[in-house]
């Protein structure tokens, strides 16, 4: 084989294996057409009937404008998912793997529209189609491979992968000799690719119960940093924990037709699903505008969906917070003390039976929340004061297995009596009482005794 002038010198052995990959890649992809299970070579206007065009047709413009919009394909084009990476694609098997294909399609990734024309650039072939048009960042592409892989638990909404009509298509050409995998070749059809009104009513309801799953995720999982935490102020920071916790696409914050973000009811701010008593009637995240139905979406605090009839929609989204009643905050005391033993238990096993130190509040509960979690922190918190349960100091730093009287010693308390006249204590056997103040100061004044060498 005669080289160019000025050509990098290659060896015979590698032009033939080129060569050989170009013609076995080229036959097989036009085998696909012609047995009409990928994408026919149709010609458009002026395009020759092979369906191949000139440099000059390509780049008029005319027969493949930069852009089009879902709406305007017609019956002569294909949809297909394709792997562009091919087999190195992302390392973790690529769209050849079915549900990392089907997260990244529902997020219109990988999903392309095409008429089957190529275009001679040079001595490659290329193939001409559309892609949805997406603007994802890294850090989306990493927290969806790693809900992926890393959770194992990524929502993907079923059925065909639709999209609404004016979704923007942006050009794009695909080398044939290194173009990858096809996958999911069909004829496009209205049906089947465009969002109708009910379909965008079923995707927004999806969004929306998603939305509501990890709300009360955020509450119980991760109350530290849960809705009572007073770091949350805004819809943008609440967005920004969901990102971070559950590594929420960003398709999931956004009304699947309008683009538009889903609101967020401000009345919750510095409230936690835990602390109000009407939460199947609180709405938290809800369409901007009512739908084609007349309703809008919303989802609860309670983490149920409903649409919601616009003419009722101002009685629904008014619904203020109902506080805890008195018995209910001394239950939910109850079991953050109870928790707090549990995470005591878990501190003694870890530190060779020994007891954290329990000088103040905040060194009592620095200490433990590094074994209980630091996103439990909020439990170490009395939900009627918003103070923290106080320790006792009598029993900083001893070994627990040393102590005689444990059952009789009181570990945590409540920094202010309830309406009962009682304070809820945790001893340091793990048992939660409601101790009269009457009987308070003689309860705190128990001496630790320490067992005897004949006890041990």
């Amino acid at each position: 084989m005669n080289q160019q002038p000025n050509a990098p010198a290659t060896s015979p052995h590698a032009q033939r294996k080129t060569k050989a990959r170009f013609q076995l890649t080229s036959t097989l992809f036009c085998s696909l057409l012609a047995l009409g299970l990928a994408l026919p070579c149709l010609a458009q206007n002026a395009a020759p009937a092979t369906g191949k065009m000139d440099f000059q047709q390509f780049s008029d413009g005319k027969s493949t404008p930069p852009t089009l919009l879902l709406k305007n394909l017609t019956k002569e084009w294909r949809r297909a998912v394709i792997d562009t990476q091919g087999e190195n694609s992302g390392g973790f098997g690529g769209m050849r793997n079915v549900l990392f294909r089907d997260a990244l399609a529902d997020m219109g990734i990988g999903i392309y529209f095409t008429r089957g024309e190529s275009v001679q650039l040079g001595k490659e072939s290329y193939l001409i189609a559309y892609r949805i048009q997406t603007n994802y960042t890294q850090r989306e592409m990493q927290d969806a491979i790693t809900n992926i892989y890393g959770h194992g638990n990524r929502a993907v909404r079923q059925g065909p992968r639709k999209f609404a009509p004016d979704t923007k298509l942006t050009l794009a050409l695909l080398n044939l000799s290194s173009m990858g995998n096809l996958s999911e070749v069909r004829p496009f059809s209205p049906q089947n690719d465009i969002m109708g009104p009910v379909d965008i009513i079923e995707a927004s309801n999806w969004n929306l119960q998603q939305l509501g799953k990890q709300l009360i995720q955020l509450n119980s999982r991760y109350d530290a940093y849960g809705l009572d935490g007073q770091q949350i102020r805004d819809e943008n920071t609440l967005k920004r924990m969901l990102e971070s916790y559950f590594h929420t696409p960003r398709t999931l914050f956004v009304h699947p037709q309008t683009k538009e973000p889903y609101r967020f009811n401000r009345v919750l701010f510095g409230k936690s699903l835990a602390r109000v008593r009407n939460a199947p009637r609180l709405v938290a995240f809800y369409e901007a505008k009512p739908g084609s139905d007349g309703k809008r979406g919303a989802v609860f605090f309670d983490g149920h969906t409903q649409r919601v009839p616009n003419a009722k929609w101002a009685s629904v989204i008014g619904a203020a917070p109902q506080g805890l009643t008195e018995g209910e905050l001394q239950t939910l005391s109850a079991r953050n003390l109870q928790r707090i033993g549990q995470y005591l238990r878990r501190y003694v096993q870890r530190r060779d039976g020994n007891l954290p130190p329990m000088a103040s509040a905040d060194s009592a509960r620095d200490a433990v929340v590094r074994y209980a979690g630091y996103r439990n922190r909020t439990t170490f918190v009395e939900p009627k004061t918003n103070q923290l349960y106080r320790p006792n100091p009598a029993l900083s730093g001893k070994k627990l297995s040393d102590i005689a009287n444990s059952s009789q010693l009181i570990a945590f308390y409540e920094p202010k009596a309830g309406a009962d006249g009682k304070l809820g204590a945790l001893y340091l056997d793990g048992r939660v009482a409601r101790v009269p103040l009457s009987g308070w100061k003689r309860a705190r004044a128990v001496k630790v005794r320490m067992k005897t060498s004949a006890q041990a």
